[in-house]
């Protein structure tokens, strides 16, 4: 009886740190990812995204994915009552606060695009950081358009 007594004894601590929720950083996430296909074949397709990055990240430095050639980050801008689109090298990521990538305001722009997607697929988004693992996620592909104002 005492040795089983000892032993419930030493081993307690560890049984009930095993209960104990874990401390560590909070994972990045990225939610409402979609792609709308161009309404002209051939011309380049805009991806929006929410981002729910952490502080350690550093900056989203790019987005990839093996269904386009190539991706750009862009931003819509207002200048002299004209609106442009301006490519941006990186988006700063302000102590973890989310990143939204919306239809008027930032926007992927992705290029050269499997002609085989169709609306109703999903493709795979892998995001980049200045410094940590990169993560992949699923995007909707919708049609032309989407359902949302254009970029």
């Amino acid at each position: 009886m005492r040795l089983a007594l000892a032993a419930l004894i030493t081993l307690a601590p560890f049984a009930l740190s095993a209960c104990e929720a874990p401390s560590g950083p909070a994972a990045v996430s990225v939610s409402n990812a979609a792609i709308n296909l161009p309404a002209v074949r051939g011309r380049p397709a805009a991806g929006y995204f929410e981002l729910q990055p952490t502080p350690d990240q550093g900056a989203l430095t790019s987005v990839t994915s093996p269904h386009a050639r190539r991706i750009e980050m862009h931003e819509t801008v207002q200048e002299g009552g004209m609106s442009s689109m301006r490519a941006m090298q990186r988006v700063t990521i302000e102590d973890g606060k989310p990143i939204s990538f919306q239809p008027g305001g930032r926007h992927l722009m992705l290029f050269d695009l499997d002609p085989s997607l169709e609306a109703g697929k999903e493709i795979q988004l892998t995001f980049h950081f200045e410094k940590g693992e990169p993560l992949t996620a699923k995007a909707a592909v919708r049609p032309a358009g989407g359902g949302h104002d254009a970029h």
